[in-house]
């Protein structure tokens, strides 16, 4: 009775990581019934475990199509394959794991269930410190490469299960297929991380080459505008003076010298061409540069 309390307790446990660990990686936002749907479907996919090994892949794949299909609306199809597959091939590694420790120590029901939550915890922490690279992995320009190596990976972990489970041990073949997937799968990751680092030094540095181009120009129309000002206020100063200029020619009678002044000071300073240098002045909505022309 002791035995099968702990083996529902396991199943319920390692359901409910699943779950979170998932929702964790994919940071997909959820109502609350179907986080609950997700966990009660999940643990009683689980009990399928109760059939031997080959419950373990059925539970997976199963597990796989439920996420995927029941999330699938309004949410990005590249992080919620790859979150989950990253799951189940966690989970694929727990057991694998257990097994090979299991035949080599010849521990009891007791100890082998003890030993596989020990490996489960192991699984949370470590998808609690990278989950943060591992969500930017997902949702990068990059993400089909990504999840190619995660489905990868999980495929061949399910290889090594089957061949595990039709051997009923693990062989020096099975054994050296295992370590050939491992070394593969870490280093089409290290490629993978390796071409995310030159691409962002590459964005980098022509965000920086656009930056200074920006602010070149920016220096430019500034000048521009500070010697549009200068000229702005010799305009205001001629106006004045031309006015004041009218007014005594006005007080004084003199009615064609006021025209002659009037007709010379158009042509000279109110032509197209003399206006043309302030064109668009009241389009600038750079605050720092439109002080410069009150």
């Amino acid at each position: 009775m002791e035995k099968i309390v702990l083996f529902l307790f396991l199943n319920v446990f390692s359901s409910l990581a699943d779950v979170w660990c998932f929702f964790l990686i994919s940071r997909v936002r959820s109502k609350k019934r179907q986080i609950l749907f997700l966990c009660i479907a999940n643990i009683f996919l689980g009990l399928l475990l109760s059939i031997g090994n080959i419950g373990v892949i059925f539970t997976n794949i199963l597990e796989t199509l439920l996420f995927v299909l029941y999330l699938r609306k309004n949410n990005t199809l590249e992080i919620l394959f790859g979150s989950i597959i990253l799951v189940c091939t966690l989970d694929l590694l727990v057991d694998i794991v257990s097994d090979m420790i299991t035949q080599v120590m010849s521990f009891t029901l007791i100890g082998q269930l003890s030993l596989r939550f020990l490996l489960i915890l192991m699984m949370i922490v470590a998808i609690k410190l990278g989950n943060g690279k591992i969500y930017n992995y997902l949702a990068n320009q990059n993400n089909k490469i990504f999840v190619g190596i995660l489905a990868y990976t999980y495929v061949s972990t399910v290889s090594i299960s089957i061949i595990y489970i039709q051997s009923k041990s693990f062989t020096p073949l099975t054994l050296f297929f295992s370590l050939y997937i491992l070394i593969q799968t870490i280093f089409a990751i290290f490629i993978y991380h390796e071409m995310t680092m030159v691409q962002e030094k590459l964005l980098n540095k022509k965000d920086q080459e656009k930056l200074k181009q920006q602010q070149h120009q920016l220096e430019e129309y500034a000048s521009y505008l500070e010697k549009s000002e200068d000229d702005l206020r010799a305009f205001r100063h001629d106006y004045k003076n031309i006015l004041n200029s009218l007014k005594v020619s006005a007080q004084e009678g003199n009615v064609q010298e006021v025209i002659q002044k009037l007709d010379k000071y158009t042509e000279t300073n109110l032509n197209s061409k003399a206006l043309l240098k302030y064109k668009d002045l009241n389009h600038i909505y750079v605050k720092s540069i439109k002080e410069t022309v009150k």
